[in-house]
């Protein structure tokens, strides 16, 4: 996909994300049938925030105890830095 489609679809999402979120119709499924396109969009995006602070402490506490649970396990994953890392 040229840079300048890519810039044309993350605009897109962000005018829509906005839209619902000004018609409090959020959340939201879009479905992406390409992991390569999910990842652009999702990176494209780094500031558009979905979740409220309050939303943001219940995701943080499902992934500590998460990973207490995990210990010693598979607590160096890396989807498991990387889904902290996205909150």
């Amino acid at each position: 996909m040229s840079r300048n489609n890519q810039t044309k679809d993350a605009n897109l999402w962000i005018h829509l994300i906005g839209l619902l979120k000004k018609k409090e119709l959020l959340p939201v499924v879009a479905f992406v049938f390409s992991k390569k396109r999910c990842e652009e969009y999702a990176a494209s995006m780094p500031n558009t925030d979905l979740c409220t602070a309050a939303e943001k402490s219940e995701v943080h506490i499902a992934i500590d105890r998460s990973l207490t649970r995990l210990k010693g396990k598979v607590t160096s994953l890396l989807l498991c830095i990387f889904l902290n890392d996205q909150c």
